[in-house]
């Protein structure tokens, strides 16, 4: 669910959604399934997915160097 609803949560941003939400049907054997619904899904995913990676690289670097 992590980084699933890390998605929703970066997409529930993005003015160019209308909805967006998803299910797991057995958090054990299935995969989640995203709904997204706006003006361009496959762009605001993208949008979505660079967001994470940069928040997550500077996360990353703020651990590395607090580490020190």
């Amino acid at each position: 669910h992590t980084l699933t609803n890390d998605l929703r949560v970066e997409l529930n941003n993005d003015k160019n959604v209308d909805i967006v939400g998803y299910s797991v049907e057995n958090k054990l054997l299935s995969s989640p399934v995203l709904l997204i619904k706006g003006s361009d899904p496959k762009k605001s995913l993208e949008k979505a997915i660079d967001a994470i990676r940069a928040r997550n690289e500077q996360l990353k670097k703020l651990f590395e160097k607090n580490l020190k």
